[in-house]
């Protein structure tokens, strides 16, 4: 544990505890589109669940992006009003 009471996970770690639940959530998703649509509709739902999935994904990494620049502006923006 560490000072603050947190894991000693790293990013690889939830990473994978969260591919996990991701794959877990998948296959509920495949054997529920399976029984009720059949192959084609259990096909469709886990193509349509991957690009979802894609998309979430895409979108996480440009907002982080977005909140780095974002900060990195801020912090120059602070440097100049130090330096005036």
């Amino acid at each position: 544990m560490n000072e603050g009471g947190d894991n000693d996970f790293d990013q690889d770690d939830y990473d994978a505890l969260e591919e996990i639940s991701l794959l877990r959530h998948r296959s509920k998703l495949d054997r529920a589109s399976y029984s009720r649509f059949g192959e084609d509709g259990a096909r469709r739902s886990t193509l349509s669940a991957m690009k979802k999935q894609l998309h979430m994904r895409q979108w996480a990494k440009q907002r982080s992006e977005s909140l780095a620049v974002n900060r990195i502006q801020a912090e120059n923006d602070d440097d100049l009003f130090r330096v005036q």
